[in-house]
């Protein structure tokens, strides 16, 4: 297993530095064979199998961020992390399992919320469904209770951890990067406008978020919520 830092945040470093990683994370990346490590600065910090080094380093030259949730699942379905050497078939039969899942997880979902973001109440057949516990997180349930109807734009921001939802209120909460771009953009303005102060309840009862998933959520990524303290 190969744990990964950012080799330019320590240019002219003359000292040996320690390196965390949570347990959970460790656990994680040998049962899925990859899994995201964030450090107390914020860095994240990915956790791979070795097999998946040149993937990180092509994505490095090109200074790109691979989606996680997309690169676990990816990782999932060609069985790299149980080291199968399964015929082309066999990797093809799970990549489309795991395309088939993800998609009826968002139709539930959607469906749920009669297709309107959860976040802002866009309403064109804009949206998808999201988890709030991620699905490369270990046990991590495809129920409709552990997902959000949220446009593309509120999606990304929620992955990004940039907004917050009280497990309780279901208060929303942005984050100080988002505000403060909003003084000086006025499509982040229009963004922050348009986010609505208390998160949408689903027409069907009974697929209301677990609060429960918002507090594992909360506590798999530990420290990229400490703003929401503030």
């Amino acid at each position: 297993m190969f744990v990964l830092a950012d080799a330019r945040k320590r240019e002219g470093l003359t000292t040996r530095h320690s390196m965390f990683v949570r347990v959970d994370a460790l656990v994680e990346c040998v049962a899925a064979g990859w899994s995201e490590n964030v450090n107390t600065d914020g860095e994240v910090m990915p956790c791979l199998y070795p097999e998946l080094l040149p993937a990180m380093a092509e994505a490095a030259a090109a200074d790109v961020a691979l989606p996680f949730d997309e690169v676990a699942l990816a990782v999932e379905a060609a069985g790299v992390a149980a080291g199968a050497d399964d015929s082309p078939v066999e990797r093809g039969r799970r990549s489309v399992s795991s395309i088939v899942r993800d998609a009826r997880f968002s139709r539930s979902v959607i469906d749920a919320y009669e297709g309107l973001c959860a976040m802002c109440g866009l309403d064109l057949g804009l949206v998808q469904g999201a988890h709030i516990y991620p699905a490369s997180a270990p046990a991590s349930p495809d129920e409709v209770t552990n997902g959000l109807c949220l446009c593309s734009n509120h999606h990304a921001a929620f992955d990004r951890h940039l907004i917050w939802i009280d497990p309780t209120t279901r208060t929303v909460k942005l984050s100080p990067e988002i505000l403060e771009q909003a003084g000086v953009n006025g499509s982040a303005a229009a963004f922050v406008d348009s986010t609505l102060d208390v998160l949408t309840e689903p027409v069907i009862a009974a697929a209301r978020p677990l609060a429960a998933m918002f507090d594992a959520r909360y506590s798999y990524f530990e420290t990229r919520y400490d703003w929401a303290a503030m």
